[in-house]
């Protein structure tokens, strides 16, 4: 390890944990001062001369990509303890690599990755760098979930040295384009990467590279072979991606993209749901292919031969292009809340079957015209499916036919939303998350409450917040419940993000039993527990604000601003500085039940928590449940599917914004805490603290860098 051992300071950043190792060296995960994460390449002083050249320039590379949201970032290099170091962004979201262990991207997500990947790539070549090893694994996912291209350690950079000798092969054989096998076919430049990066969005979409198998064979394939189109690798693949990465593998670099921005722009058409401009791209037929397509034509045989060509595909010379089969004359939107669409749809002359299926379900389309050498418009309208509490995707599968030969097909998704106006939903990580509506709330202590307003003794330091009240101006998502174990397990194993320790699974509390001890006070008898990493009903903890963030990002969320979370815990209005209602001497008692640390009961509990949905910490019933219940003691002991749990007590909670003592002033409109701090914001009372702390405001500041056994977190999403 070089000496570098976790604690060891470099530069601004203390050494955390080795994560990995590269051709050059290793790369450890680190932390700046401020408590910010960052991944650190070294490569030992004493490596061979090519390969410290080399870190130099990939350090030189990165040096003039600051502040482009596409490319790794580096934060600084320099020497440390017989090492060259390169200090960069920390990609907690995994590679592209880790995700495709689990399947392939659907159509929609590879254009969308490619636009980005294309975006960086651009601006790298615009400073004369050219990437020379584009692959999945060099492909990073940030805790916000954009994506990075990484690892320029074989870049070609203009005007310096050239570090390669002619014929010898940079890159990887499955990802790399015809002319870097050998170099055999002249100077490469930009159209390598666009290669390199087709060859990657290829993989991205069919889960395996476009060409497999010993080296041997796969440069020959490289050399000789078109890859397989992506429909005969995944069912339901996007024939204008198809196309567009079609066109940039082809063999000649003449025939592909001329440039990266030009291919972004492929991308981003396809991304919007608009036809991309190739036409399948400048295809080389054999010769004795073209000579018996032109025969089949004179002999009666040009309509089979139509009827069975791919359904993008170049004319050929001299030839008029003949119309596509089927073209959608609107795009259709990724997402929308509409139950139902209307489908303008072209055909071709030749088209003489319409089939159209929404989720392999048959849908009635209008009955055509016999060809009469002319295009016909119809519309179609189809219902999308929405299941319950879910948004949810459509597949509508379009597809055109001549007696029985199919034409074409498209097969477009749309994503129905849930609607606005219900109250709950079940998010993609399975979190059941409550619609919030816009209210004031305090952000500090209710002085008025007859608890808070005794400040003595060693109490004082929570009361001491000043009182703050803040509005929220736009509907939100929350999760009812913290994140379960569960849950944050699956995310770590689809994502490569770390899990924590068996030092964080396995603890033991303490809790006081009835049994009156010699000084008068009740005893206290420890407990042992272990947690059970796929566990749903206990909520996650031993995560660091980071961790947090980056789990919310791979679910297709957020971590909730300080103000959503105290409004959600509080309620519109005046707020409730406990999470069971203003406190009083009759509800003490379930107080008392509230956290294991401080639970008076005969036999200890098995676990420190509650369940995710149990327990008295609860927001008070929604106004349509509790005007349907009668006969209830209590109206948190209403049934209501509308409401939060434990946002109290069980775990304090990670939100997102930086922390700052509350002072007094203004009301605070949608504040997100100040630009930056050296802490973040945690809200609310844990398990291990007495029944005193569980107050929906109670507030305290900790590094986002810290693993502590009772924070966790909960999901949140924008509401529109």
């Amino acid at each position: 390890m070089y000496g570098w051992q976790p604690g060891s300071r470099v530069g601004r950043f203390l050494i955390e944990e080795r994560i990995g190792a590269g051709a050059m060296g290793e790369v450890f995960r680190a932390r700046s001062e401020s408590g910010e994460p960052a991944a650190i390449k070294v490569c030992p002083l004493e490596a061979e001369g090519l390969a410290r050249e080399r870190f130099r320039l990939e350090a030189q590379a990165m040096k003039t990509f600051a502040g482009h949201p596409h490319l790794v970032q580096i934060y600084e290099a320099g020497e440390a303890e017989g090492c060259a170091y390169i200090a960069m962004d920390f990609a907690s979201g995994g590679s592209l690599g880790d995700r495709l262990r689990t399947g392939p991207l659907p159509s929609p997500e590879v254009a969308q990755l490619g636009v980005q990947l294309a975006r960086g790539l651009s601006f790298a070549h615009d400073k004369g760098i050219l990437h020379r090893d584009l692959k999945p694994d060099n492909v990073l996912f940030m805790a916000d979930g954009s994506a990075k291209v990484a690892d320029f350690g074989v870049a070609r950079v203009r005007g310096s040295q050239r570090l390669t000798q002619t014929g010898a092969m940079v890159g990887t054989p499955a990802y790399m384009s015809p002319e870097q096998l050998g170099n055999e076919r002249g100077e490469v430049d930009e159209r390598t990467d666009v290669y390199g990066l087709a060859a990657l969005l290829y993989a991205a979409a069919t889960g395996q590279a476009p060409f497999g198998g010993g080296l041997t064979e796969v440069m020959k394939q490289v050399q000789s072979q078109a890859p397989a189109p992506l429909s005969e690798r995944v069912d339901d693949a996007d024939p204008w991606l198809n196309a567009v990465l079609q066109k940039a593998l082809l063999k000649s670099p003449d025939d592909r993209y001329v440039s990266m921005r030009e291919l972004e722009a492929e991308l981003g058409r396809v991304a919007a749901g608009e036809r991309p401009e190739v036409s399948g791209g400048a295809r080389r037929w054999p010769l004795g292919v073209a000579t018996l397509a032109l025969l089949a034509a004179g002999a009666g045989l040009g309509a089979w031969a139509w009827a069975h060509r791919a359904p993008v595909q170049a004319a050929l010379p001299g030839a008029s292009a003949p119309a596509e089969p089927l073209v959608l004359l609107e795009p259709l939107p990724d997402r929308t809340s509409e139950e139902r669409l209307k489908l303008r749809i072209r055909l071709s002359a030749a088209v003489d079957r319409l089939e159209v299926l929404v989720n392999r379900a048959p849908v009635a389309t209008p009955a055509l015209a016999s060809a009469a050498g002319e295009e016909r418009d119809l519309e179609v309208e189809v219902a999308l499916k929405q299941g319950e509490e879910l948004e949810t995707e459509n597949v509508i599968d379009l597809r055109a036919y001549r007696g029985e030969a199919r034409l074409a097909r498209l097969a477009p998704r749309v994503t129905r939303l849930q609607r606005w106006t219900a109250r709950r939903i079940r998010n993609r990580d399975g979190s059941v998350l409550i619609r919030c509506e816009p209210g004031e709330v305090e952000l500090g202590p209710d002085f008025d409450d007859d608890m808070t307003a005794n400040r003595s003794g060693g109490y004082k330091y929570v009361w001491n917040k000043a009182q703050r009240r803040a509005r929220v101006t736009k509907p939100y998502y929350l999760g009812a419940t913290e994140v379960s174990w569960k849950q944050y397990h699956q995310f770590c194993q689809a994502s490569g993000h770390s899990f924590p320790g068996p030092d964080y699974l396995r603890f033991e509390y303490q809790v006081r039993t009835d049994v009156i001890g010699e000084d008068g006070d009740k005893e206290k008898t420890t407990v042992a527990f272990e947690v059970n990493p796929d566990d749903a009903h206990l909520p996650v903890f031993a995560v660091t604000w980071e961790d947090a963030r980056a789990y919310c990002a791979w679910a297709g969320g957020r971590l909730p601003t300080e103000a959503e979370w105290a409004l959600a815990a509080g309620g519109p209005g005046r707020g409730r500085p406990h999470p069971w209602g203003t406190f009083s001497t009759e509800r003490l008692h379930l107080a008392l039940n509230l956290t294991g640390g401080i639970a008076i009961a005969v036999e200890p509990k098995p676990a420190p928590f509650l369940p995710l949905e149990a327990g008295h910490d609860m927001t008070p019933p929604c106004a349509e449940c509790k005007a349907k219940a009668a006969g209830y003691r209590s109206e948190f002991e209403v049934p209501c599917p509308h409401r939060f749990f434990h946002l109290g007590d069980n775990v304090s909670e990670w939100v997102a914004d930086y922390f700052v003592p509350l002072s007094e002033g203004p009301l605070l409109v949608d504040p997100s805490g100040p630009p930056e701090a050296r802490l973040r914001v945690v809200r609310g009372g844990a398990w291990h603290d007495g029944y005193q702390y569980s107050l929906t405001w109670y507030r305290r500041g900790e590094p986002p860098a810290r693993i502590a056994k009772a924070v966790g977190f909960r999901l949140a999403r924008d509401g529109e």
